[in-house]
């Protein structure tokens, strides 16, 4: 679970069951408050054989440090021109760090006497 202090990355993971398949761009975006999104867009090429062999991809995401919150992770699989475009999504938590209570040491050993 992240803090205030990390910076906060985003990987999203997915692939096909031929090589006809690319990435072609990437965006990543903070979208209001307490949602970021990563958008992957991806071609076919239907100009050769596509081989089966598995086409994976990996995309990170840099949103920086996010102030203390509950966040929403959203993925987008944009596709063209075959499937119908496909997402996903997952919460994610920000926490702030415990506070530290300062006491002095004469107030502290007035409280054991």
């Amino acid at each position: 679970m992240p803090t205030i202090a990390d910076p906060v990355h985003v990987v999203a993971h997915s692939g096909f069951g031929n090589l006809c398949w690319g990435v072609t761009s990437t965006d990543c975006a903070r979208i209001g408050p307490d949602t970021v999104q990563v958008t992957v867009a991806t071609v076919h090429d239907t100009g050769g054989g596509c081989p089966d062999m598995v086409y994976s991809y990996e995309r990170t995401c840099d949103f920086g440090l996010l102030p203390a919150g509950t966040y929403v992770a959203v993925f987008t699989e944009l596709h063209d021109p075959l499937l119908p475009s496909s997402t996903a999504t997952l919460a994610f938590t920000v926490t702030a760090p415990t506070p530290v209570v300062h006491v002095r040491w004469g107030t502290l050993k007035a409280h054991y006497r």
